[in-house]
């Protein structure tokens, strides 16, 4: 036995390097240095401290439960509103109660006599909850649109009336039970743990207050590209499905975070739409608390987890920028914790939860191009465990007919829909490196879109390169993710907790299930299955693709904290995990998973929002833009571009900067560039074909962005030349020109001469 327990004191040593080695070569390099030793970045880190102490203080130290909950709130609401992000923060919370609420209320009509009250384990159900909510609107807007009614203004009132009407029935039930004197669940209530939950506590609300702390630095490449220009790209008033003439591949995605976020879009600040993400992720926190419960775990388990989760920058860096990767993860999670439901719940309810691990694939489909892959490879594997182990009964499932077309009808409304969409712009149901395989069934891509393959950077190499490659890329992506191939990664990196609860779940997980009752036993089976089918994907994609991007992980990572801590607490040298020892450990892993948080952002700024007092609750991005191009020579350009929402552009200037103009812009980058089609440009003849497709009304060109010699130069001058550009401006050598290709505006004598005297 001394022996066992040295080897596990070794191995546990050896984890715990790979937690801190990693993180300590990053910030010794200088690769993270620059985002921490500058003055902003100086100031982030003392009041990252500053907060932490402060939610600690009252996390661990208060003993009245009205004292830690109003220090808790004072906390918040000031951090919020000294980084200008308090209004966006609360109204983007209301709209996602709004859509869960939504949920609960179909849930509680096809649930039939056991209602709301059908689940006993999750808090709120919050699965069955997200996807009958979020499912339910995403369907409501496709079928909307398919009546062309849309338009920002009509969807946000829908929206604000359903979440008020929502919000007012659900008071309304609570009072009612309060009088009626039933009592409400009392799971995870904080302080209940002692000291050790109110770490755990503290820790959740800094990592969340860092994202919303410099939330407002500056938006993200994929945020500026499309996720922030839904009110222009998606919808024009006449629903999703009105042909806005954009050609380039994140157009054509399934929008089903787009679609769901929609009300929070085209607002004076960015904040609504990024804070609305934030809180998505605060409940896939909540989701692997429960997720963990399932598995076996105790409370301190639970919030352990959920702490673990919110200390990994692959996750939480995702959570304030407008992408979809974070909704993606919420829909997967749910899969999980249903069949961890179906699992461990009792057999009246059980059959139940196949109906949402199934509607929350579908959903997953709505969101993101690559859930097709690893939705369907967690389903997959769940469903073959659930099938040997003879845990679906089938008689069951199908006499829950209500329940069941209730909890898939959603899920799969949202994704036929999506995908709907899609396939009226593009002759295919999905895009991204999927369109190969549409074709070989038999659809073809329509013109003017093309799309690249599926890739296969790993295959053009000799067996001996290939691995060689591929053992220096794992070594990346896990221990040190410095170099070109790793820009990607070390902006949404998993950090050295990766390893550390993958090898704690493969080291220990046979002695920590020998202990455990037959149903978790079952359930960790069953999510062992699920984490070695995401294992297996992820090491395909890291060995295929030609850039690697830490956000694809994020299942990964996540699906390894509930795997690896509970293991953990089997390890002979975590024996200490009731002593102070414990909160050592625990407190200095955090100040290293914040240092990293802290360094690299999925926006590349540096700190926080600088603290403000007096303003309107919120950050003016909006301001701030046209400022930006009235300093840049653009004020009467901008003024002519910001009379009409819809009107089309085409943007030849820096990407994706000239996207910020008030109306439908893409830029000539967006045409030709990756995602695009070069082939538009070939010919002048092609080009001009392009603009009628488009409907476009403008052509903009950025002062100094033309070189001689270039294809763009060479098609601005030709359409200027014979007359397809017409009514000419220029503002400081910026120009704004308008597309006359049936001739209605004269041609004007001298424009080439001008042009090449303005803008060359």
């Amino acid at each position: 036995m001394e022996n066992r327990g040295e080897r596990q004191w070794i191995w546990g040593g050896m984890g715990i390097l790979c937690l801190f080695a990693g993180t300590a070569m990053l910030l010794c390099s200088g690769t993270l240095e620059t985002y921490l030793v500058c003055r902003e970045g100086r100031k982030a880190v003392w009041e990252t401290i500053l907060f932490f102490g402060w939610m600690l203080g009252f996390c661990c130290l208060s003993k009245k439960k009205w004292i830690k909950w109003a220090g808790i709130g004072a906390g918040i609401a000031a951090g919020t509103w000294c980084h200008q992000i308090f209004l966006p923060f609360v109204v983007s919370g209301a709209w996602l109660l709004g859509i869960l609420l939504l949920g609960e209320r179909i849930r509680a009509l096809v649930g039939g006599r056991r209602g709301v009250n059908a689940f006993s384990a999750p808090w709120l159900c919050l699965a069955g909850n997200f996807l009958m909510g979020a499912g339910g609107w995403i369907s409501l807007i496709c079928l909307l649109s398919a009546c062309s009614f849309g338009g920002l203004s009509r969807i946000r009132f829908l929206a604000a009336v359903l979440t008020l009407s929502l919000m007012l029935w659900k008071t309304v039930e609570l009072f009612q039970k309060q009088s009626m004197g039933k009592e409400m669940g009392q799971k995870g209530e904080l302080g209940r743990g002692g000291r050790g939950e109110g770490l755990y506590w503290a820790i959740l609300f800094t990592m969340i207050f860092i994202q919303l702390a410099r939330l407002n630095q500056g938006a993200d490449y994929d945020s500026l590209h499309y996720g922030l220009r839904s009110h222009y790209i998606l919808d024009n008033g006449k629903g999703i499905y009105e042909n806005l003439g954009n050609i380039n591949l994140v157009y054509t995605y399934p929008k089903g975070f787009e679609i769901l976020s929609f009300p929070m879009a085209g607002t004076a600040t960015y904040g609504y739409l990024l804070c609305f993400n934030v809180w998505l992720a605060v409940l896939a926190l909540f989701l692997v608390y429960e997720l963990t419960g399932l598995l076996g775990g105790t409370r301190r388990q639970q919030l352990g987890a959920a702490a673990f989760v919110s200390m990994i920058p692959g996750v939480m860096n995702m959570a304030i920028t407008a992408k979809s990767d974070i909704a993606t993860l919420v829909c997967q999670l749910c899969i999980l914790n249903g069949a961890a439901g179906l699992l461990t719940e009792t057999r009246e309810t059980s059959q139940r939860w196949f109906a949402i691990a199934a509607g929350s694939c579908f959903l997953s489909f709505a969101m993101k191009p690559t859930a097709v892959v690893f939705s369907t490879v967690i389903s997959l594997a769940c469903l073959l465990y659930l099938w040997r182990e003879e845990a679906i009964l089938w008689r069951e499932v199908w006499r829950e007919k209500r329940f069941l077309i209730g909890a898939l009808l959603p899920g799969m409304g949202a994704w036929v829909g999506t995908w709907l969409r899609t396939y009226q712009m593009t002759g295919v149901p999905s895009t991204s490196v999927f369109t190969s395989i549409w074709e070989k069934i038999g659809f073809s891509v329509r013109w003017p879109y093309a799309f690249s393959s599926i890739p296969d950077q790993g295959f053009g190499m000799s067996l001996q390169e290939s691995l060689k490659f591929f053992l220096t890329r794992l070594y990346g992506f896990f221990f040190f993710p410095a170099g070109e191939d790793m820009g990607h990664v070390i902006i949404a990196w998993g950090t050295g907790l990766i390893p550390l609860f993958l090898l704690a779940w493969l080291m220990w997980g046979k002695r920590w299930v020998k202990s455990r009752s037959d149903a978790e036993r079952r359930t960790f089976a069953c999510m062992s299955w699920a984490g070695a089918a995401v294992i297996a994907v992820s090491m395909a994609s890291l060995f295929l693709l030609w850039q690697v991007d830490g956000n694809y992980f994020m299942l990964l990572y996540v699906l390894a904290v509930p795997l690896g801590i509970l293991p953990l607490s089997q390890a002979d040298f975590w024996r200490f995990r009731r002593s102070a020892l414990e909160g050592v450990l625990i407190s200095g892993c955090f100040f290293f998973q914040a240092a990293v948080m802290l360094g690299a952002n999925w926006a590349g700024t540096v700190g926080f929002t600088p603290v403000s007092f007096q303003h309107k609750g919120y950050y003016q991005h909006q301001q701030q833009v046209y400022e930006d191009f009235c300093t840049r020579g653009n004020q009467a350009i901008w003024s002519i571009l910001s009379q009409d929402p819809r009107t089309r552009v085409i943007a030849v200037g820096e990407h994706p900067g000239v996207l910020q103009f008030p109306c439908n812009v893409q830029s000539y980058y967006d045409v030709t560039g990756s995602g695009g089609n070069v082939k538009l440009v070939k010919t002048l003849a092609d080009f001009k074909a392009f603009l009628r497709f488009a409907q476009t009304e403008y052509v903009y060109v950025q002062e100094d962005y033309l070189e001689e010699g270039t294809r763009v130069c060479d098609v601005i001058r030709y359409l200027i030349e014979e007359g397809s550009l017409a009514d000419i401006r220029y503002e400081n050598r910026n120009m704004i020109a308008r597309v006359n290709l049936e001739g209605k505006y004269p041609m004007e004598p001298g424009a080439v001469a001008e042009f090449e005297r303005n803008i060359r």
